[in-house]
C-alpha cells in the first residue's frame, strides 16, 4: 500500500493515464457509422413504450432487460443519437482500462499495470465495443472490478464490506452479461493453495466461505435471469438448422478481421500463452482468459453461444498476461519504460487501420440506409408509402433502420405490414398474408427497399406480393446504394393495367 503522497499520486497516475486514453479513442468519431442490428434492436427496446417494452422482454432478450432499461433511462435524458447512446459504452471502458492498470499494480507491479492499461487502451476491439450500444463494455468493467475486489475479499475473508462490494460487482457482471459469469472459476482459483506433500492442491476454506456466500448471493440475484434466458434461448436454437448455426459460428470467427488486428490478435495470444506456462503467473488470469471462450467453443453444439463479442470480458487478462511477459524485473527502469512505449506504439500502428475502419459510416450497417432516408427526407411526399424486399427473411434490419433514420419524418405507411413492430412489442412486423387486401389503391406512389439487383427488383418477394407489385406499379426511379436500392414505384393508369 502506497505510504507516501508521491506514491499515491503515481498509482492515481497509472490508473487515470489508461482511462483518459481508452475515454480518447473511444470518444473519438463516436458517432460517424451508423448503427449496426443490434444497436438497432437496442434503441427499439430503449424508446417502445413501457407495455411493448416488458412484452418484448418477456418473449426476448430477457437477460439484456437491465441493459435495456439503464439505456431507457439514459435516452430520456440525454437524446437517441448514435453519439449519446454509445456514450455509456465509452465510459465503461474507459473505467475498464483504468481497473485493468490497478489489477496489473496489485498483481505485479506499477510499471505491468501501466503497460497493460495503456495496450488495452488501444486496442481496436477495445474502442470497437466502447463503441456499441451493446452491455459489452459493461461486461469487461465489472469482470474486472470483481476480479479486483475478490483479491482484496481474500486479504480480509472476515470483512463484510469487502465480501458485501464483490457480491454486488460480481451481480452488476451477471446483469450486463450473463456468459461472464464465466469468470467465477477463476476467482474460486484464488482460493487455492499449492504445496509439495499430498495433497498438493488444497483450498484455503474459512477464505472460500466467504466467497462462496458471496458469489451464492449474487446468483441468487441473477437466478430469475438465467432460467429466463435459458428457456427463451432454448426456444431460438429451435429455430435455427445445424449448417445456419455453423455458417454463423465461422463468420464470427473472422468477422472484422484485418491484417494489422490479426498479427496484434496472434501476438497478444502468443505471449498470454507464453505467460500461462510461468509459474509467476496468477492462476486466476490464466482461468479468466482461458475458461469462458474454450467453455463456449466446446459447448457450442449445445449452447449455440459462441460469438467473439462475448468473450470481450476476458481482454482485461490477455493485457495482463502479455504485458507480465514482456516485463523484465531485472532491467532499468529507463528500460522499462521505453518498452511500455514501444509495445503501445507497435499495438497502435499495427491496429490504426482497423480503427478507422470501424468508424466509417458504413462500417457496422448491412446498408447504407442513412443516405437511404436522406433521399426519403428529400423526395417523398405526402401520401407515399414503402415495402420492403429483397432478402428472404423477415426485413427485420432495414424496418428498424429507417424507423430510426426517420424518427422525425417524414411517415411512410409500410403497406404489407398488418401490424406494426411496435404494436407487436418485438423486433418483426407481422407481415400480411394478402397483399391484395393490404395495399390500398389509395396508394399512388410506393417506395421499395431492398437489396435485390436493379435489374429484378422484386426478387426475393413473395410471389403474390411481386406479382402484384408488377401488375399495379411501374418503376420510375431507382436509387442506388451500398448494399440497398431505393426505388420509386408510380401506379399504372387503367390503360397501362389493359395493355
Amino acid at each position: 500500500m502506497p505510504t507516501t503522497a508521491t506514491e499515491i499520486q503515481e498509482r492515481w497516475l497509472t490508473i487515470a493515464l489508461p482511462t483518459v486514453a481508452t475515454w480518447g479513442f473511444c470518444a473519438y468519431q463516436i458517432g460517424a457509422s451508423q448503427f449496426r442490428g443490434d444497436e438497432l434492436c437496442t434503441w427499439w427496446a430503449a424508446t417502445l413504450p413501457r407495455e411493448s417494452f416488458d412484452f418484448l422482454v418477456d418473449h426476448v432478450d430477457a437477460v439484456l432487460s437491465p441493459y435495456y432499461l439503464l439505456m431507457r433511462g439514459w435516452v430520456r435524458f440525454f437524446g437517441d443519437s448514435e453519439a449519446a447512446m454509445r456514450t455509456p459504452a465509452a465510459l465503461a471502458m474507459g473505467l475498464c482500462a483504468g481497473l485493468v492498470a490497478a489489477l496489473g499494480t496489485r498483481l505485479f507491479s506499477r510499471g505491468v499495470g501501466l503497460r497493460a492499461g495503456l495496450v488495452f487502451a488501444v486496442l481496436p476491439v477495445v474502442s470497437r465495443y466502447g463503441q456499441e450500444v451493446r452491455p459489452y463494455a459493461f461486461a469487461a468493467l465489472f469482470a474486472t472490478l470483481s476480479s479486483v475486489l475478490v483479491l482484496r475479499l481474500l486479504e480480509k475473508p472476515r470483512s463484510f464490506w469487502r465480501a458485501a462490494a464483490y457480491a454486488a460487482a460480481l451481480t452488476a457482471l451477471g446483469l450486463s452479461h450473463i456468459v461472464a459469469l464465466l469468470v467465477l472459476p477463476a476467482h474460486a482459483a484464488c482460493f487455492l493453495r499449492t504445496t509439495r506433500q499430498k495433497p498438493y492442491v488444497s483450498i484455503a476454506w474459512r477464505p472460500f466461505r466467504s466467497f462462496a456466500l458471496a458469489a451464492a448471493t449474487s446468483l441468487g440475484c441473477v437466478s430469475a435471469l438465467i432460467v429466463t434466458g435459458a428457456h427463451q434461448l432454448s426456444d431460438q436454437i429451435g429455430r435455427h438448422g445445424t449448417m445456419a448455426e455453423l455458417e454463423a459460428l465461422a463468420r464470427a470467427m473472422i468477422d472484422g478481421s484485418t491484417l494489422g488486428s490479426l498479427v496484434i490478435g496472434l501476438a497478444i495470444g502468443v505471449l498470454a500463452l507464453r505467460a500461462s506456462f510461468s509459474s509467476r503467473q496468477p492462476i486466476m488470469l490464466r482461468l479468466w482468459a482461458a475458461v469462458p471462450p474454450v467453455f463456449l467453443l466446446t459447448m457450442y453444439s449445445v449452447l449455440h453461444l459462441w460469438a467473439l463479442r462475448y468473450t470481450v470480458f476476458t481482454l482485461p487478462a490477455l493485457a495482463l498476461l502479455a504485458a507480465n511477459a514482456l516485463d523484465r524485473p531485472a532491467a532499468s527502469q529507463r528500460f522499462r519504460l521505453c518498452l511500455t512505449t514501444v509495445s503501445v506504439v507497435a499495438v497502435l500502428a499495427l491496429g490504426w487501420s482497423m480503427h478507422i475502419k470501424t468508424r466509417s459510416s458504413l462500417a457496422r450497417s448491412s446498408g447504407d440506409y442513412r443516405a437511404m432516408a436522406d433521399d426519403l427526407a428529400r423526395l417523398a411526399a405526402p401520401g407515399d408509402a414503402v415495402a420492403f424486399g429483397g432478402s428472404k427473411v423477415i426485413p427485420r434490419i432495414p424496418r428498424l433502420a429507417l424507423a430510426y433514420e426517420l424518427r422525425h419524418g417524414p411517415e411512410l405507411t409500410d403497406v404489407f405490414m398488418s401490424k406494426s413492430m411496435r404494436e407487436m412489442g418485438l423486433f418483426v412486423a407481422e407481415e400480411c398474408e394478402d397483399p391484395h387486401a393490404c395495399l390500398s389503391p389509395t396508394v399512388q406512389r410506393l417506395w421499395l427497399v431492398t437489396n435485390a439487383p436493379p435489374a429484378n427488383l422484386f426478387e426475393g418477394l413473395p410471389r403474390a406480393r411481386a406479382q402484384l407489385l408488377a401488375q399495379e406499379f411501374v418503376v420510375r426511379e431507382i436509387h442506388q446504394h451500398w448494399r440497398a436500392n431505393l426505388a420509386l414505384l408510380v401506379r399504372r393508369s387503367v390503360d397501362d393495367r389493359a395493355e
